[in-house]
C-alpha cells in the first residue's frame, strides 16, 4: 500500500467505499464489502463464499472481486503463516500486526499497534512486502483452557 490512499476509510457503507473508490457499484461488490464490515476481521475467500451464501455470488465473482478490491486498495491481503490468503478492509490504518490463534484458526487485525517501518533495504534487494505474524490463544480460546 502506498499509506496514503485508503478509500475504505471513513466510510460507514459498502456504497461509500466503492464511491470512494471510484469503482462501479454492483450488488456483489456492496455485498463483500459489508460482509467484511461486519465481520471486523480478515476474512478468506472461503468464509466470504460462506458467509454470502453460495446462491448470491459464484466463488469465481469472489475471488475476482477480491482481486479488483486489493489492487485498488480497498482491502489488504494477509498471505499468514497457513499459506491462506485472508482480506481485510483497508481502513487506513497504519502498519500492524496479524494474531492467528493456532486452536480455533481465527485471524485478527491488531490494528491499535502500530509495527514502525523498517528502513532497512540490502544493498540489491527489493521488499515487496512487510508483515508480522503473532499466534497464540485467542481470548475465547485461552478460557476454555
Amino acid at each position: 500500500m502506498n499509506g496514503d490512499y485508503h478509500p475504505a476509510a471513513g466510510y460507514e457503507t459498502g456504497d461509500g467505499v466503492l464511491r470512494g473508490s471510484g469503482l462501479r457499484k454492483t450488488i456483489g461488490r456492496v455485498k463483500i464489502i459489508e460482509a467484511l464490515m461486519a465481520e471486523r476481521r480478515p476474512l478468506t475467500g472461503a468464509e466470504l463464499i460462506a458467509l454470502l451464501g453460495r446462491d448470491a455470488m459464484d466463488p469465481a465473482s469472489v475471488y475476482r472481486v477480491l482481486s479488483v478490491f486489493t489492487e485498488r486498495e480497498i482491502v489488504h491481503r494477509i498471505d499468514g503463516t497457513d499459506k491462506v490468503a485472508r482480506y481485510a478492509l483497508n481502513r487506513g490504518r497504519a502498519n500492524h500486526p496479524h494474531f492467528t490463534c493456532r486452536s480455533c484458526g481465527k485471524m485478527e487485525c491488531l490494528d491499535k499497534i502500530t509495527v514502525p517501518h523498517l528502513n532497512v533495504r540490502p544493498q540489491g534487494y527489493v521488499v515487496e512486502e512487510e508483515n508480522m505474524f503473532l499466534s497464540g490463544l485467542c481470548a475465547r480460546c485461552n478460557k476454555k483452557r
